[in-house]
């Protein structure tokens, strides 16, 4: 039950539409798909800056996770079969940003159809929202969120691919520091742990 969600304008940052630091915010809209298409269409969307997931009638077609990381760049989600239909369709976007700078701010975003003799259906325009959770501003004395090294120290084992397999996923979540026992010519010993 949507009654009681708020009216937005997209495209929009999340600070636009009131939630400055961010928070778990829905989306959603009816969107009237031409019989023209069929069920052959999918969806463009911007990048976002967050995380993501996307429903259509219902069921989740689409997620941008802290793994993938799809949210960093445009994406085209196309509806599973069995889960578009012409004319009317519910679409929502879970959005889970920790900035008030993500959002749908800008980009392709519109209903496409397959056949390129259709025109697509663009989904700017007005939406309802409604936050799940709004995020507290950080305190000023927080850590800077971390930076990417550009550089390696060894030719095997580049910092960049550590960084970016192991510690961009983790991002935004607050970290300290990590600890493990490093160890390779004897992998096989079951004293690791306690090493640790």
């Amino acid at each position: 039950d949507a009654a009681d969600w708020q009216k937005v304008t997209l495209p929009a940052s999340l600070a636009k539409l009131g939630y400055a630091d961010g928070g778990v915010v829905w989306l959603r809209r009816e969107i009237d798909v031409p019989a023209d298409f069929g069920v052959a269409w999918r969806f463009d969307f911007p990048a976002c800056r967050a995380f993501y997931a996307v429903y259509l009638n219902g069921v989740k077609i689409f997620e941008a996770t802290p793994a993938n990381a799809i949210g960093a760049r445009p994406s085209r989600p196309a509806p599973g079969k069995g889960v578009a239909r012409q004319g009317r369709n519910t679409l929502a976007i879970k959005l889970h940003a920790h900035s008030g700078a993500s959002g749908i701010t800008g980009g392709a975003f519109a209903v496409v159809p397959y056949n390129p003799k259709f025109q697509a259906v663009p989904l700017a325009g007005e939406w309802l929202c409604r936050a799940e959770k709004v995020f507290a501003p950080l305190p000023r004395d927080a850590d800077p969120m971390p930076v990417a090294p550009v550089k390696g120290v060894l030719h095997w084992m580049p910092v960049p691919s550590q960084y970016n397999a192991m510690l961009h996923p983790l991002i935004p979540f607050a970290i300290k520091g990590v600890a493990w026992y490093q160890g390779e010519s004897n992998v096989g010993n079951p004293r690791y742990a306690k090493h640790l």
